[in-house]
């Protein structure tokens, strides 16, 4: 993760790994997979919580564990997550989904 990103653009690489669609307003769609509430759908970028909840985050955790892959990478999210420490949290999450989705294509 070179570049220092924005709070949107951190909140938009986790929602979009997450499944949501971005709409071409700023507006995502959850298709019903919203990790807030189970009543809305769409959500503007500047109301995602990835990077200062908890709440958000850990469905973000869940889905990389869910991945399969184990050492290296991932290491930095285990060591993240026992320091409780978010912002280190949320830097190791984007590094992985950087390198997962670089590995897809």
């Amino acid at each position: 993760m070179g570049t220092i990103k924005t709070a949107g653009e951190i909140n938009s690489i986790f929602a979009k790994y997450m499944g949501a669609k971005e709409l071409n307003n700023g507006t995502f769609d959850y298709l019903g997979n919203n990790p807030d509430t189970q009543f809305f759908q769409f959500w503007d970028i500047s109301h995602l919580k990835y990077d200062t909840s908890w709440d958000w985050i850990m469905p973000v955790v869940a889905k990389v564990n869910e991945t399969g892959i184990s050492g290296g990478i991932k290491e930095d999210i285990n060591t993240a997550l026992l320091s409780l420490d978010l912002e280190t949290l949320n830097i190791a999450l984007l590094e992985f989904i950087e390198w997962f989705n670089n590995r897809k294509n």
